[in-house]
């Protein structure tokens, strides 16, 4: 039995370190697209690249720390670092797509480069939406006006990039400039819900 637990928890180990080396792969991909942009995109996306970064390295420290839990334990931090390295691939795509729009020569193109962000960050609210509903009571009030905070920054944001249409005077940049603005505000509700959301969970 115990051998067979041992095996069992190998296997998981591979798994787990195969797939973290193809999310390095593909933060890899996205810091050189970045290193190759002009400064002011540089500049720009380097706070999150970093924090990026920084969470890749504590996927891969808490896979390394794996081999010296077990029971269940470590199918708890299994599961954890399962719906880390999900966030993390979401958050790359969101990226990617962002990267892409900054390239994009029409406004169609624009609103197509930057839809998987949006379906992103609609999975991650839903995500929260589901964590909220587990959160204890005296927690709640506030996780539900930062959803709700979450929710209208996510509703700007695909208004803004729904009614820039082809037809419109809005040029290019000044959509670029607009949408920026709203998905910034988006991205600030969704990591202030979250961080709010792992201090509830910490103090329980």
């Amino acid at each position: 039995m115990a051998k067979d637990m041992a095996v069992a928890k190998e296997e998981v180990l591979q798994r787990l370190e195969r797939e973290l080396k193809e999310l390095g792969q593909r933060l890899e991909a996205v810091q050189n697209r970045v290193k190759g942009s002009a400064q002011e995109t540089k500049d720009r996306y380097k706070p999150l690249i970093e924090r990026l970064g920084a969470n890749w390295e504590a996927l891969r420290s808490a896979t390394d720390r794996l081999r010296n839990v077990a029971g269940d334990v470590a199918a708890a931090v299994v599961e954890d670092l399962d719906q880390a390295r999900e966030r993390l691939k979401t958050e790359l795509a969101a990226v990617r797509s962002q990267l892409d729009a900054e390239t994009a020569q029409t406004k169609a193109a624009y609103r197509e480069a930057l839809r998987p962000q949006l379906d992103a960050r609609e999975s991650r609210i839903d995500e929260l939406r589901v964590q909220l509903d587990l959160a204890e009571m005296d927690a709640r009030d506030e996780l539900s006006a930062l959803l709700g905070e979450m929710e209208r920054a996510y509703a700007a944001a695909q208004y803004h990039l729904d009614r820039a249409g082809d037809d419109t005077a809005e040029t290019l940049d000044n959509l670029r400039r607009g949408t920026r603005q709203v998905i910034g505000d988006l991205e600030a509700a969704v990591a202030a819900a979250s961080k709010q959301l792992a201090q509830a969970r910490a103090s329980h």
